[in-house]
C-alpha cells in the first residue's frame, strides 16, 4: 500500500504562467479551492488573485512580472455548479518563453 502526499499549493505566480502557457488551464471550485486542472496541483489563492489583477509594463527582471497578461474566464462548465475554469490570455511581456 502507497502513501500519497499533497504538495503545498504553488504560490509563485510566474511559475503559475509557465504551466498555463504550456497549455494547462485553472479551475476554482468552492470544495477544493483553486487547482491546476492538467497538473492537479493546488494553487495559492493570492497567487491567482495576482494573475487575475494583471500588471501593465514589465520586464522580465521585475520581481513583479507576472507574464503581461491576466486570467480570462471560459464559462466552459467543465465542473459544473459553483466552480470555474479561466485560462491565460496574453499580453504584451518580456518575460521569456
Amino acid at each position: 500500500m502507497s502513501e500519497t502526499t499533497d504538495l503545498a499549493p504553488l504560490s509563485d505566480p510566474l511559475e503559475i504562467v509557465r504551466l498555463l502557457r504550456a497549455g494547462d488551464r485553472l479551475a476554482h471550485c468552492y470544495q477544493t479551492g483553486w487547482r491546476l486542472v492538467g497538473g492537479d496541483v493546488a494553487v495559492a489563492e493570492n497567487a491567482v488573485n495576482a494573475l487575475k489583477r494583471g500588471t501593465p509594463r514589465m520586464t522580465s527582471d521585475d520581481a513583479q512580472d507576472f507574464g503581461g497578461g491576466r486570467l480570462a474566464p471560459l464559462d466552459d462548465g467543465l465542473f459544473g455548479g459553483f466552480s470555474q475554469t479561466w485560462m491565460w490570455a496574453e499580453g504584451r511581456t518580456a518575460v521569456p518563453r
